[in-house]
């Protein structure tokens, strides 16, 4: 019975061993390798912006190719072209600014180049795949600060409008208190008015 599990367990490892071989071989029993992209694309930062659809599904898809294989990534850059195509006129007005143009242009610029030149070898491709992923990150990186500043703005607009409306309801606070004033101090005129003094 022990002799029996023991080879059982021998057959899975060796079943288990030939399977996550053939994941990694391709066609023709060439190695597939990684793309390179593990360490390009940062954890941390912005991935999505509020009314930018296109630069959200970009960011879903740059995060799908990290450390991709070949094949999935070649797949996968030709499926961004709609995505990556359609950043410049998806993008909301208050992202609209000249760096934030700039870095879309830039990352457009380096996709069709990486696009066009997929028959490279794997080393000028996985440099392509880099300057596309560091593109991304120069566009991420843009857009935090974009948002930053556009949020400061939105604050400080939203606290100078509260302060006005504080000045306004003190000055119809005072106005309103100036009123009493003069109601008070213009009693004794309307008695003369009405010819009811005391003289």
């Amino acid at each position: 019975m022990k002799k029996t599990i023991i080879t059982s367990l021998f057959a899975i490892a060796i079943a288990t061993g030939i399977q996550a071989q053939t994941e990694t071989m391709a066609v023709n029993n060439t190695p597939v390798e990684m793309n390179g992209t593990q360490d390009d694309i940062n954890e941390t930062g912005v991935v999505g912006i509020s009314g930018w659809t296109s630069f959200n599904e970009l960011s879903s898809q740059m995060y799908k190719l990290k450390g991709a294989n070949y094949f999935n990534t070649i797949k996968m850059i030709r499926a961004m072209e709609p995505t990556v195509m359609s950043l410049e006129a998806t993008k909301p007005m208050w992202m609209n600014t000249e760096e934030i143009n700039e870095d879309v242009a830039d990352f457009k610029k380096e996709y069709m180049e990486l696009t066009t030149e997929m028959n490279v070898d794997n080393d000028e491709f996985r440099e392509n795949l880099e300057e596309i992923s560091e593109q991304y990150e120069d566009l991420r990186e843009e857009a935090m600060e974009t948002f930053i500043d556009y949020r400061k703005t939105v604050m400080d607009g939203n606290e100078e409008y509260k302060e006005e409306i504080e000045k306004d309801r003190s000055k119809m606070m005072n106005s309103k208190d100036g009123q009493e004033e003069y109601k008070e101090e213009t009693k004794e005129l309307k008695k003369i008015r009405d010819g009811k003094s005391n003289q």
